[in-house]
C-alpha cells in the first residue's frame, strides 16, 4: 500500500480531509500529516500525530502522493512545487465554491497547480472548466466534512424544539481580509451584522450569537459589540459553544457566504444569507439552494429579515440537490486519491 502525505494550513481543507484519513488507514495506507495554523489544531484534536511543516524535509518523508488543501497563501503551492521537483504526484481538494482560480495563484501573480484537483460537485467542476485556467485532472468527490457533520448531528437536530426567545446565530467569516477592497465585495462582516441588528429591532426579545470564523479575532467582535447601542430586548454575545452545538440548538442560521450555511441547510435549519449590494457572487452555489433566503440588495434586507423571522418556525425541507454533495463523499475522495497513485 501507499505512503500518503496529508498537508493543510486553513480550517476548511483540514476539515474536508479529516474524515478520509481513518478510511485511508483502514484501506492499508500509511499516513503522515503535516500542518500548521488552524489545521494543525483540528487534526491534533482528531488524534492525528501532526508534524510541523519545517520539522522534516519533504525528501526525507518520501511519500507516494501529496494530498493538500487549497488555501489562500503559499503553503499548499510551495508543497506542490517541492513534490513536482521530487517526482511525487499531488492532489488538492477545494473545500468551498469560492475564489476558485485565486487558490492557484502565487503571491507574485504566477500560477501553479497540482497534478489533480478534487471538486465538490458538477457545478464547481463546470465552473473551473468554463473559466479555462485549469490544466489539472479534476475529480468530483463531494464534501466529506459535510457528510460527517450531517451524520453526527442529524439525530441531535431532531431533538430541537423552538425557543420561546428565538436563538439566532450569525456565522461570521473574515470577508474584510479575504476580499481587501470594497470593490471586490460590497460588504463586510461588520457592516452586515450592523444591518442585521437594525432589521431585528422589531422582533425582540431574541438572542443573537455571533460565531467568529476560526481566522477572525474574537476581540475585534467584542469591541464591535461594546461600541454599539443595542436595540432593546436583543441580547447579543460572542459564541462560546462549538459551531456544531449551535447548529443543533439554534432557531435560525444567518451568515454571508460561509460554508456553515450549507451545513445548516443540510440539517433543515432555517438559513438566511446576507450579501447586500454584492459586486459578484462570492459563493455562487448558495444562490441555487432551495429554501435558502438570499439578500443581494441593501434595500431588500429589512423585508427579508422580517420574512425570515415571521416564518422562523415553519419546517424547512432539504434541497435534494445537496444530497449528492454528501453521498458517500468519504469513499469518493479516497477513490480519487487512490486513482492518482
Amino acid at each position: 500500500m501507499a505512503h500518503l502525505l496529508f498537508a493543510a494550513h486553513f480550517p476548511g481543507p483540514a476539515n474536508m480531509l479529516k474524515p478520509v484519513m481513518p478510511l485511508a488507514r483502514r484501506s492499508g495506507h500509511r499516513l503522515t500529516t503535516v500542518a500548521c495554523g488552524a489545521a494543525a489544531e483540528i487534526w491534533r484534536r482528531a488524534g492525528e500525530d501532526v508534524c510541523d511543516v519545517d520539522e522534516r524535509p519533504f525528501e526525507a518523508l518520501a511519500p507516494d502522493l501529496l494530498i493538500t488543501g487549497t488555501g489562500f497563501d503559499n503553503f499548499d503551492r510551495d508543497l506542490w512545487r517541492v513534490a513536482a521537483g521530487c517526482n511525487v504526484g499531488s492532489l488538492a481538494v477545494i473545500d468551498a465554491w469560492t475564489n476558485l482560480n485565486q487558490r492557484f495563484v502565487n503571491d507574485d501573480g504566477s500560477e501553479i497547480q497540482p497534478d489533480a484537483i478534487c471538486a465538490i460537485d458538477r457545478s464547481m467542476s463546470d465552473q473551473i472548466a468554463d473559466e479555462g485556467w485549469c490544466g489539472a485532472r479534476i475529480h468530483i468527490t463531494g464534501q466529506p466534512h459535510f457528510q460527517s457533520v450531517v451524520e453526527r448531528l442529524k439525530e441531535k437536530r431532531k431533538a430541537y424544539r423552538p425557543s420561546s426567545v428565538p436563538l439566532l446565530v450569525f456565522f461570521s467569516e473574515p470577508v474584510n481580509t479575504d476580499f481587501v477592497s470594497d470593490t471586490d465585495r460590497g460588504f463586510d462582516q461588520f457592516s452586515v451584522a450592523g444591518s442585521l441588528l437594525t432589521a431585528l429591532a422589531g422582533f425582540a426579545p431574541l438572542s443573537l450569537v455571533v460565531q467568529p470564523h476560526p481566522r477572525e479575532n474574537r476581540d475585534d467582535w467584542q469591541a464591535w459589540i461594546g461600541g454599539r447601542t443595542l436595540p432593546q430586548g436583543i441580547d447579543i454575545r460572542i459564541g462560546e459553544d462549538t459551531t456544531e452545538t449551535l447548529l443543533t440548538t439554534c432557531d435560525g442560521a444567518i451568515g454571508m457566504t460561509t460554508m456553515v450555511l450549507f451545513e445548516a441547510a443540510l440539517l433543515g435549519v432555517p438559513v438566511l444569507s446576507l450579501q447586500p449590494d454584492r459586486v459578484s457572487a462570492l459563493n455562487p452555489r448558495l444562490d441555487v439552494i432551495e429554501g435558502l433566503e438570499l439578500v443581494t440588495e441593501s434595500a431588500a434586507l429589512p423585508t427579508a429579515v422580517g420574512h425570515f423571522m415571521r416564518t422562523l418556525h415553519t419546517p424547512r425541507g432539504i434541497d435534494p440537490g445537496l444530497f449528492h454533495v454528501i453521498e458517500d463523499a468519504n469513499r469518493r475522495l479516497l477513490s480519487a486519491i487512490e486513482s492518482e497513485l
